[in-house]
């Protein structure tokens, strides 16, 4: 006849809806959880040392800092090393400059000078007329006025000084330190060094005049030394 009473009846319905939304609960969930785990470790900031403890971590930074203070010794008991090395030799190199009673500093020979030879000019080289060089015979001198060999660098310049112009370059040379040396001469005509400036094509095609100078930056002393003299480029007209 009847399935039942009403009451039997509502409560089954109850009990099938709430057997229907527990598998949706469960799914909700399991969807919910791994993302929250994902986004947790974000949340939380890092620690010193990581995962280690921090008893461990501290032993670990002051061991550090140990040695760290061992080293900066170590590199400041060198450079004083060093620095003192430094003084024994400067005194040892200042001690040998002057080692015979009676002679000062000042006494030793330095090139404090030099000196154009007399033949010292515009040359041709090639005989087809007109100066093709110049020929410079460079005397260096000490502070007594004594030929002194030096090892250095030498520049030379030829320059035409017009009244109310611009001078202009009319030719110029650097000799590197062994060029000078290969330019040294002794012979009949004295002990020298032999400077020649080549001049361009153009410089000689009329008579004109120019200044030579000479600077030599000797290597010994640091010191550079200089000298000018006027001279005539002979043209072929």
């Amino acid at each position: 006849m009847g399935t039942g009473s009403a009451p039997a009846r509502r409560i089954d319905a109850e009990r099938g809806s709430h057997k229907m939304r527990v598998p949706a609960l469960l799914k909700a969930t399991s969807l919910f959880l791994p993302a929250a785990l994902l986004v947790l470790p974000s949340c939380v900031p890092s620690r010193v040392g990581g995962d280690r403890a921090p008893d461990q971590v501290i032993h670990e930074l002051r061991r550090e800092k140990v040695e760290l203070a061992r080293a900066v010794d170590d590199l400041e008991k060198q450079i004083e090393s060093r620095l003192a090395q430094i003084g024994e030799l400067e005194g040892l190199l200042a001690e040998g400059k002057v080692s015979v009673a009676g002679v000062a500093p000042g006494d030793l020979p330095r090139v404090v000078h030099m000196r154009f030879g007399r033949y010292s000019a515009a040359v041709d080289s090639d005989d087809d007329g007109q100066d093709d060089l110049i020929r410079l015979f460079v005397r260096t001198l000490d502070q007594k006025g004594r030929f002194l060999p030096v090892a250095g660098r030498a520049d030379i310049q030829a320059v035409q000084i017009l009244p109310g112009a611009v001078p202009v370059l009319v030719a110029g040379r650097t000799l590197a330190p062994p060029e000078l040396d290969q330019a040294y001469r002794s012979s009949f005509m004295g002990t020298h060094y032999r400077l020649d400036l080549p001049l361009p094509a153009d410089a000689a095609r009329t008579r004109r005049q120019v200044t030579v100078k000479v600077s030599i930056t000797d290597a010994a002393s640091g010191a550079t030394i200089s000298q000018e003299r006027p001279m005539v480029i002979n043209g072929a007209n």
